[in-house]
């Protein structure tokens, strides 16, 4: 029975683990926190943000950042654009990414 109790406990707590660290959150401390309080831990995996830096896909606002940035390097290139100019909408893109 103790067995059995226990291996419950250790999946509970790896899906805890599992659904925290796909957000970049410590997998260690939510297992330790999902084995102990399952309920209230995997409530609060769900519902956490994902961190800054969990690598995301190329999808949505990245994509559109990238593609802008790309518009401007061909405009430069083209001769359209100034290199400080360049410079200054690239720096205008990569702020506008780290603050969203």
């Amino acid at each position: 029975m103790i067995l059995f109790v226990l291996t419950i406990k250790i999946l509970l707590g790896v899906l805890t683990s599992s659904i925290a660290g796909k957000k970049g959150y410590n997998r260690f401390g939510f297992f330790w926190y999902g084995f102990f309080y399952f309920p209230i831990a995997v409530g609060v995996a769900i519902l956490a943000p994902p961190l800054n830096n969990v690598v995301r896909g190329k999808s949505g606002k990245y994509q559109q950042n990238e593609d802008e940035l790309a518009k401007y390097k061909e405009m430069y290139e083209a001769g359209t654009l100034s290199w400080t100019q360049y410079c200054q909408k690239k720096e205008e893109i990569e702020r506008r990414e780290y603050y969203n």
